[in-house]
């Protein structure tokens, strides 16, 4: 019933990961419209959303879909999905192979 959904992503200046978070929130979140603003900030974060309803449904039906489909349920899925999404990615950060000043690869945390 909610015709439409978005939200805004707050990534810190300088990052350089944007396209791959769209898409990650994307395949997470069908449908929904993702905005993304720059802020003096260490992490990507949910800025803000939003959900508008079908205006021609019923009081009673909008009632019933706000209280499962509200842009603070979106949000804290959305913020849910960033965080795991920061989890993989330190994971992943502590097997990456980095060259040390002399050229030899080491394992880095």
């Amino acid at each position: 019933m909610s015709e439409k959904r978005s939200a805004v992503i707050a990534v810190p200046y300088g990052y350089s990961d944007r396209d791959q978070l769209v898409g990650f929130i994307q395949s997470k979140f069908s449908g929904l419209k993702i905005s993304v603003v720059h802020h003096d900030i260490s992490k990507p974060e949910v800025d803000e959303t939003e959900v508008e309803y079908d205006s021609s449904a019923s009081p009673a039906e909008i009632a019933r879909e706000i209280t499962s489909n509200d842009s603070r349920s979106i949000m804290d899925e959305v913020a849910a999905a960033l965080r795991s999404r920061q989890v993989a990615n330190s994971e992943n950060a502590e097997r990456l192979e980095l060259p040390d000043p002399g050229g030899n690869f080491r394992w880095e945390k």
